[in-house]
């Protein structure tokens, strides 16, 4: 909002510029140069006014936020004077107080230390921005003010100069003057309207152009410049996206037609599907939900579907990337990601690959000091499983390693699992007839009069390693037999990646042993 002000009052700077220019060009015996003065002194004011009544918003838009950050404050202690008023329970009455209750203390003290911060921080920034705001408004109505002053003594030098040409012309002639008036006639003429209408227009384009630029930079500025380290993926148009929808660029359709999956996890994705759409038609709250299963099994294509479906935005992150930061500042990106995804007006669905990497099981042996910091921190932003704007889709290959009270914030959890036999034999089918047409290739016959024959070997493949293996064969094909794929040549990749499946299950039994 506070951006939109901004870009409101700049826009509004411009067209006092343009609106000044074009009457120095054709201002006519200082009529018009006299309605620019008075523009510019109106102006002046205008933008005073605005500064101040965007002060004002300023200040309101951080006293709410202040009002809410107290809030939490004022819970968090509640939630501290219980803690020390427990262990202080148990100290005097001779009983052991657990090093996990003190830690809970000092997690949540420093939690309280870190919200009173931000809210110096907060209460600075509103101060220093009304100054900007002030400084500013001041800074452009002395400008503005200036010019006026300026426009002022362009008039007595032009009258000045009038009157010298005119003793100019008495004494040389009126041949000049002639020529003057020549032109000026030409211009009224409507004949030549034609011409004049030309250069409106194109003004006019120019114009348009140059505001639909300024749009579409503030757009991505707002859009991408703050988006969070952690996240690895946005469905936000970038610039070049932007431009291309401004010029009537077709918009991305969904390709949930392409998803291919066991019939009864298909309905519960179709339910969830619906929900979510309807939950966003009717201002409802959407629902967190998990989806767990072997890796490659549609976990993410589907995640993507479901917020393009549901008219969402779309931003995806992983587990393994808190390990790229330092202890505490992992918790600070997390807190950024929760700032930013609030920001995001269609409501955002924020895909958590890895899920059980920080959010692991605080009562298991193996979870760490640090895992379990963020997932404090992340439960203390997530308190139910349903939210106003924000939907969490979480995926994981190991759904018993999440937290119980994780948990606890998910309406669904659906299995992903890996295809079986009549599956198989439809992705295959899809992939042979899409990703070979689009390659160039050939597609001989009997590849197609054998996909039920293929479908039948590749068992246990997962959708992703299916694909995998069509693109080895669309490569084959395309640089071994002259672009004409062969049932022959499918069989040979497929058997070496049938093979290879069956050293890794090896592998994997070896290990677990």
């Amino acid at each position: 909002m506070l951006k939109e002000r901004t870009k409101r009052i700049i826009l509004f700077s411009v067209f006092v510029g343009v609106f000044c220019f074009s009457n120095s060009v054709y201002a006519e015996e200082g009529g018009l140069g006299r309605a620019t003065m008075r523009f510019l002194v109106d102006a002046a004011q205008e933008v005073g006014h605005r500064v101040d009544a965007m002060a004002d918003r300023t200040v309101e838009y951080f006293e709410a936020r202040q009002a809410a950050r107290q809030k939490v404050e004022a819970k968090q202690a509640e939630e501290i004077k219980a803690l020390e008023d427990h262990i202080r329970g148990r100290e005097e009455s001779g009983l052991c107080v657990s090093d996990t209750d003190r830690d809970k203390l000092n997690r949540a003290k420093d939690e309280l230390e870190r919200h009173k911060k931000q809210s110096e921080e907060l209460a600075q920034k509103a101060v220093n921005f009304s100054a900007k705001a002030a400084d500013a408004g001041i800074e452009v109505s002395k400008n503005l003010g200036m010019a006026a002053g300026d426009v002022i003594r362009a008039q007595g030098e032009k009258a000045t100069k009038i009157g010298m040409a005119e003793a100019a012309a008495r004494e040389q002639g009126m041949a000049s003057i002639a020529k003057v008036k020549e032109w000026l006639r030409w211009v009224k003429d409507p004949q030549n309207i034609i011409p004049v209408a030309a250069v409106t227009v194109a003004s006019i384009g120019a114009t348009y152009v140059l505001y639909q630029g300024i749009k579409i930079s503030s757009n991505y500025i707002e859009s991408h410049l703050d988006q969070p380290t952690l996240v690895r993926v946005s469905s936000r148009l970038s610039m070049r996206e932007r431009i291309k929808q401004l010029f009537g660029a077709q918009e991305i359709t969904s390709r949930m037609s392409d998803i291919i999956i066991e019939p009864k996890t298909w309905e519960q994705l179709l339910d969830v599907a619906e929900e979510t759409k309807k939950a966003k038609e009717f201002g409802d709250n959407l629902m967190n939900v998990m989806f767990y299963g072997p890796p490659g099994t549609g976990k993410t294509m589907f995640a993507k579907e479901l917020a393009l479906h549901s008219g969402l935005d779309f931003a995806m992150m992983s587990g393994a990337d808190f390990s790229q930061f330092d202890e505490g500042k992992d918790i600070q990106e997390l807190h950024k990601l929760f700032d930013w995804a609030e920001k995001s007006k269609k409501g955002l669905v924020i895909f958590v690959d890895e899920a059980e990497v920080f959010l692991a099981d605080r009562g298991a042996a193996s979870t760490d000091t640090r895992s379990k910091r963020l997932t404090d921190a992340f439960l203390s932003r997530v308190e139910k499983p349903t939210s106003k704007n924000l939907m969490f889709v979480f995926a994981t290959n190991h759904p018993e390693v999440i937290d119980k009270a994780v948990l606890s914030r998910i309406g669904r959890q659906i299995k992903f699992d890996i295809p079986a036999i009549t599956e198989r034999t439809k992705i295959l089918d899809l992939y042979f007839k899409k990703l070979f047409e689009s390659s160039g290739v050939v597609v001989d016959d009997s590849v197609l009069e054998d996909i039920d024959r293929f479908g039948k070997q590749m068992d246990g493949f997962s959708p992703r390693q299916i694909e995998t293996t069509v693109e080895l064969i669309i490569k084959a094909a395309r640089y071994k037999t002259d672009g004409v794929v062969t049932s022959g040549v499918a069989e040979k990749i497929i058997n070496w990646k049938v093979d290879e499946l069956k050293e890794q299950l090896q592998r994997n039994t070896v290990s677990a042993a």
